[in-house]
């Protein structure tokens, strides 16, 4: 039992890795191709490969119409939506700002469970709620001041907040279905939600020839695609699926909440960026924060 338990730990660490690799991957072919582009196509590699996954690991997959409803949905919102506005943040003020700020979907989880659940939060999970806002502002503060283009500033920074609210629904909708069919399969259908709504979100806006012919004569810029492909909406995703079965969903989710922290040690140790006391404490009081939120649940 406690080897499963570690197992699933484990799993949300690779999550938490995979997640911050991805947010610089796709700041950088954001900021080269194109955000929508990217979002899109990298979904037509992930999708056949996930459902091969699904179908190895899993066998077909059989769920009620209902699932199917809950999966899709939770699939445009966290692929296509949360993605989206995303994308824009990565490249308006950088991976590890976004990704702090993302840390924001465990806080409005936990408040959508207790209007919609009618969840109850503990005094100590207010606290962690407390916590894990201040440090977001601090953050989002230093944000302002360290980049120019105040315009552009504040809108990547309302992206990275809504992405955090549509990613908090998106796995609302997805933990329906958990019990149902396995976290791979959850993945895969997910995908298709998330690849059908880029689709028709090009063809509406006149872009899908010029989204499917952006990566041509590119192959730097494809490899990274394909490279980010793997490890966001397949490795990624479907790791944290399956550590959802086999660990506490807090413990999990505050695990996998770590991104900001891997991209401070990267910042640092790797690309030898400035990153200021005030960052530090504010991204480690928020992983504090969401740590304490979720083992309190």
């Amino acid at each position: 039992m406690e080897s499963t338990v570690a197992f699933g730990h484990a799993l949300a660490l690779i999550t938490a890795f995979c997640w911050a690799q991805n947010s610089i991957m796709w700041g950088y072919l954001g900021k080269n191709i194109g955000s929508n582009a990217t979002a899109h196509m990298r979904m037509w590699i992930a999708v056949p490969l996930m459902l091969v996954l699904a179908y190895m690991t899993e066998g077909v997959f059989h769920c009620q119409g209902r699932t199917w409803f809950f999966l899709l949905a939770s699939g445009s919102l966290g692929y296509f939506v949360t993605d989206l506005l995303m994308f824009r943040a990565y490249i308006t003020i950088g991976a590890r700002q976004s990704m702090a700020i993302m840390t924001l979907s465990p806080v409005f989880s936990a408040v959508l469970s207790f209007f919609l659940f009618h969840q109850k939060l503990s005094v100590l999970q207010i606290i962690a709620l407390a916590v894990i806002i201040s440090s977001v502002i601090v953050l989002t503060i230093n944000s302002a001041k360290d980049q120019k283009g105040g315009g552009e500033q504040k809108q990547g920074l309302l992206f990275a907040v809504l992405g955090a609210l549509f990613q908090a629904v998106s796995l609302i909708l997805s933990k329906y279905a958990l019990d149902e069919i396995g976290p791979i399969s959850t993945n895969a259908i997910r995908s298709i939600g998330g690849l059908a709504s880029l689709f028709l979100f090009a063809v509406f806006r006149g872009k899908a020839r010029a989204e499917f012919s952006a990566y041509r004569h590119k192959p730097k810029f494809f490899l990274i695609l394909v490279a980010g492909s793997l490890l966001g909406p397949i490795i990624g995703m479907s790791c944290e699926m399956k550590a959802f079965t086999l660990a506490p969903v807090g413990t999990v989710s505050a695990l996998a909440q770590t991104s900001p922290l891997i991209l401070l040690f990267q910042d640092k140790l790797i690309f030898h960026n400035k990153i200021g006391l005030s960052n530090a404490i504010a991204t480690l009081s928020c992983i504090a924060g969401i740590t304490l939120l979720f083992i309190t649940i």
